[in-house]
């Protein structure tokens, strides 16, 4: 009989399913267990069909069974495979979402949905390269769509939740094993705590490191881990059996009470008068006694207190207060007078004080020996803290003095080469520009003028006088053009260029100059000191032709001395006069302002600049024992800074230089 293969949980249902089996005619794909001969159960896909007669009278069936044991099991072990996965996948610490080919989001879990701050309806189907708003997330999934794996670490913003969270994270493409393009999937971590502990640290060595008379003096809490301070005072509270608390000198809390009684924490101190007292009595007590811990009846309660001032470097910065204890020396009656003096309740306040533990004022001292040897040790270790964070940032500050040195040194060396260089070869065709031109103006007296001829030779002596204009403009960056050189009063020249650079610039440009009225005399030539200026100024409104802005030019005398020498490290002590130039175009990045007095380097187009201009200003201010310096970064606009012997300073020196020369 065919319900002898049924399992036993479905033999005893087999003529009910029969019938009913009958009744529709047929089945399909049904999946039920059946028991082979050997006992073994076998899972089966069984379709069957009702054969009936011409009369419509029931003859028998067909059935085809399909054993699926292995596929059952599969299935079986993927539904665990994948319900582990998800286990994971919701309770990971870390943010995961899945996208497809175009990255929009297809599924994640509940740490990314906290991440971005919304809910997983509202993010699912978010397309992330359309709907991102930060930038460089965008570009980093963009990476990852393209086969490569897209890095990120910032701020997750988007538009869905308007979140702002820290997090690092990767986008990584997904392909299938014949290459098919999937989707992606991204893991991101939040950095919220990394980055609060990157910021206390930095704000802790900022601290560390101000000088200890500065009147925002360091403070406790950044001296210590306090963590560590709060499970010292609560171990000090529970071994000694006394209250305890670190407030700063004026009696404020820092630290949570430890083992405080009954009467003082929930009766003196919630009572205005109470707290006041209990305040200035802390003050009192915890101020700074070198000779040992000063033990004395509170001002507050009249229990036993005792404190030890917390010093760094002689600064007081701390109390350790304990106590919170009574002898015979506390009667009721003077409780009393104190409850109603601070308007608590008075019976409360008696019982409350009979819970106070008694401690013989001999040992009450012990432990304040104890507590006054424990806070000189706290503040030892703060001063070793403040020496450390000092030595280590003044080593940092000057191992960048030493690297931005050594990069100045370098760009000198290499300016210097240049120049050379552009020297020589500037003279070796000056040689050959000088014939050109002669033999073309020989040849062009030969021609009769207005021929097509003695044209083209106009032409090619016309490019022979500028290629020897631009060679003058190389002579005079590497320093080898000799020039007449006079002391001249230079605020006069500046005048005079700045008019005309305002009827040579666009009206959207404002030139605002801030001469000194004596700025002294300088030994100079005063075309070349209109050529640095003009240069300056339209290399100035070149940043701004776009949008206009503020061209800013500044004359003033200074004098370097020991403690700004160091900025201009090529220079000597002494009086000298800044010319300043500056704007408010877009600015320019570290690596642009390292090349800008390299001849032939230009951020203009092509055909609008030789790109000599600023090489040219770089040679006539090297030339009068001067320096330049620029200062810029991308959308702050740029600021040079041209500095020029004072005459009678460089006069001084060329005597002195004489005079040991003799010696």
């Amino acid at each position: 009989h065919f319900g002898d293969f049924n399992s036993p949980e479905y033999r005893e249902h087999f003529p009910e399913r029969f019938s009913r089996f009958l009744s529709l005619g047929e089945v399909n794909n049904a999946v039920f267990d059946l028991v082979k001969k050997d006992g073994s159960v076998m899972t089966t896909s069984f379709t069957c069909r009702v054969i009936y007669d011409d009369a419509g009278r029931f003859q028998h069936t067909n059935c085809s069974f399909i054993d699926i044991s292995e596929q059952k099991r599969a299935e079986e072990a993927l539904r665990g495979s994948e319900e582990r996965y998800r286990l994971v996948f919701e309770n990971v610490p870390l943010g995961i979402m899945h996208f497809d080919q175009t990255g929009t989001i297809t599924d994640l879990n509940n740490k990314f949905s906290e991440i971005i701050g919304a809910p997983k309806d509202k993010i699912i189907d978010f397309n992330m390269p359309r709907q991102l708003i930060d930038e460089r997330m965008r570009e980093a999934v963009a990476a990852s769509l393209e086969g490569q794996t897209g890095y990120y670490e910032g701020d997750y913003l988007s538009v869905i939740g308007g979140k702002k969270t820290p997090v690092r994270g990767f986008f990584q493409r997904i392909v299938s094993e014949n290459g098919e393009f999937l989707g992606g999937v991204s893991i991101f971590e939040d950095i919220t705590e990394r980055k609060r502990a990157e910021e206390a640290l930095e704000k802790r060595l900022i601290a560390l490191s101000r000088p200890l008379d500065d009147p925002e003096a360091i403070d406790f809490d950044e001296l210590f881990n306090m963590e560590d301070i709060q499970h010292l005072q609560d171990l000090f509270a529970k071994a000694t059996g006394v209250a305890s608390i670190i407030t700063n000198p004026d009696g404020t809390p820092i630290t949570k009470p430890s083992n405080f009684c009954r009467l003082c924490i929930d009766i003196i101190r919630q009572m205005e008068l109470g707290i006041k007292n209990c305040y200035c009595s802390d003050a009192t007590i915890g101020r700074h006694h070198p000779e040992g811990p000063i033990v004395q009846p509170c001002l507050s309660g009249g229990l036993w207190d005792a404190g030890a001032s917390i010093t760094v470097g002689g600064k007081h910065i701390a109390n350790w207060l304990i106590g919170q204890v009574r002898n015979e020396a506390q009667t009721e009656e003077n409780m009393r007078e104190y409850a109603r003096k601070i308007g608590a309740n008075e019976e409360e306040f008696i019982e409350a004080f009979y819970e106070v533990t008694t401690m013989p004022e001999s040992q009450f001292k012990q432990v304040a020996d104890a507590l006054f040897a424990l806070a000189n040790q706290l503040s030892a270790i703060a001063y070793q803290n403040v020496q450390q964070v000092r030595f280590i940032t003044e080593r940092k500050k000057a191992e960048e003095e030493r690297k931005k040195l050594a990069a100045q040194l370098i760009q000198a060396q290499k300016m210097e080469a240049i120049g050379t260089l552009a020297g020589g070869i500037a003279h070796d065709f000056n040689n050959i520009l000088t014939a050109i031109i002669g033999y073309t103006e020989l040849v062009q007296d030969e021609l009769e003028e207005g021929t097509p001829i003695s044209n083209y030779q106009q032409e090619v002596l016309k490019a022979a006088e500028r290629a020897r204009d631009l060679v003058k403009q190389i002579l005079a960056f590497s320093r080898q053009d000799k020039q007449e050189l006079k002391p001249i009063q230079i605020t006069p020249i500046i005048k005079d260029t700045l008019k005309f650079l305002r009827s040579s610039l666009p009206t959207t440009i404002d030139i605002r100059g801030h001469l000194a009225s004596d700025t002294g005399i300088v030994l100079a030539n005063p075309t070349q000191i209109h050529q640095v200026l003009m240069n300056l100024g339209t290399n100035a409104a070149h940043a701004m032709r776009e949008k206009g802005g503020i061209l800013g030019v500044g004359l003033e005398k200074i004098d370097l001395q020991a403690d700004n020498l160091g900025r201009y490290p090529h220079l000597s002590f002494g009086p000298y006069l800044r010319l300043t130039v500056s704007d408010t175009g877009h600015g320019m990045d570290q690596e642009m302002v390292a090349r800008i007095f390299e001849p032939f380097f230009t951020t203009k187009n092509q055909g609008e600049g030789t790109g000599m201009g600023l090489a040219v200003v770089h040679g006539i201010v090297k030339s009068y024992g001067g320096e330049i310096k620029v200062y810029s970064e991308p959308g702050k606009g740029t600021t040079f800074q041209v500095l020029l012997p004072s005459f009678r300073w460089r006069s001084r020196i060329g005597q002195h230089a004489q005079n040991f020369n003799h010696r």
